[in-house]
């Protein structure tokens, strides 16, 4: 009988897990494969590209890499636990990559943190590199849909990237607003011809979002988790959440719990 031989679009060549702490940094470093880089808990700050682009991630959040990319990086706080996945493909140009580097949405960070833990764990039980492929296929996917939003959407998109990545200093629509160099009310008009959406309801989602990433990967409390994506007082935290999701965020928590 014949043997069916699959093609697999990437070739992994490296994936482990490890730490970044202040004695051990991000790079520097330049590969000549892709580089998918995800911080698992805590935060880094990047120098991507040969304009050294700063970029900042605060777990979970990951960035590909295009090969031959320059970046460096150094820890935010004490550490930060990290996993790398080093692969080949032809799926995948690097001219795609802007800049040399590609970010997810932001709204998918739990679901590709999942999708990584799964491959890893793959990888300490020496499972074939198939599976890996395509749980990596899977991962790309959310890459490049993201880098398709924004090329839709870029007179606002780098203020909403900016206004996530650091949700616990955004007072309102107005601090969006000035970091696309817009009026409030302009940026409102904008964003609802966008996004068919209003703007205060993105940024509700995006509170909310952070909100149950951090719920989900880290021992926080309540006071702290509201502190971290925005809001003054808990009990408004709590009231905004139990609206929108119909339950508590320590209900969200203890569900999540269950799948860990």
């Amino acid at each position: 009988m014949m043997k069916t031989v699959i093609e697999e679009p990437h070739q992994i060549l490296r994936q482990e897990a490890g730490r970044f702490d202040r004695r051990f940094g991000v790079g520097p470093a330049r590969w000549p494969h892709f580089d998918l880089l995800w911080i698992h808990d805590g935060a880094v700050d990047l120098k991507l590209g040969k304009d050294k682009e700063r970029v900042e991630l605060r777990g979970p959040a990951g960035v590909l890499i295009a090969p031959d990319t320059p970046f460096s990086g150094a820890v935010i706080g004490e550490f930060a636990n990290a996993s790398v996945c080093h692969f080949a493909t032809r799926t995948v140009a690097p001219g795609l990559l802007p800049s040399g580097y590609l970010r997810h949405g932001q709204a998918d960070s739990v679901y590709l943190q999942n999708l990584i833990q799964v491959s890893l764990a793959l990888a300490r039980r020496g499972t074939v590199t198939e599976r890996r492929s395509q749980l990596l296929t899977g991962i790309l996917v959310f890459f490049l849909s993201a880098e398709k939003a924004i090329e839709g959407d870029s007179r606002f998109a780098d203020a909403w990237a900016q206004a996530e990545d650091r949700i616990d200093m955004v007072r309102g629509l107005a601090d969006v607003a000035a970091m696309a160099g817009m009026s409030e009310s302009a940026f409102r008009a904008l964003h609802r011809r966008s996004r068919r959406t209003t703007a205060g309801v993105h940024l509700r989602e995006a509170r909310l979002r952070r909100a149950e990433q951090l719920l989900s990967t880290t021992g926080r409390t309540i006071i702290e988790i509201s502190l971290n994506v925005g809001y003054t007082h808990p009990e408004s935290f709590i009231a905004a959440y139990r609206k929108a999701r119909g339950r508590t965020p320590g209900a969200f928590r203890k569900w999540r719990n269950r799948f860990a």
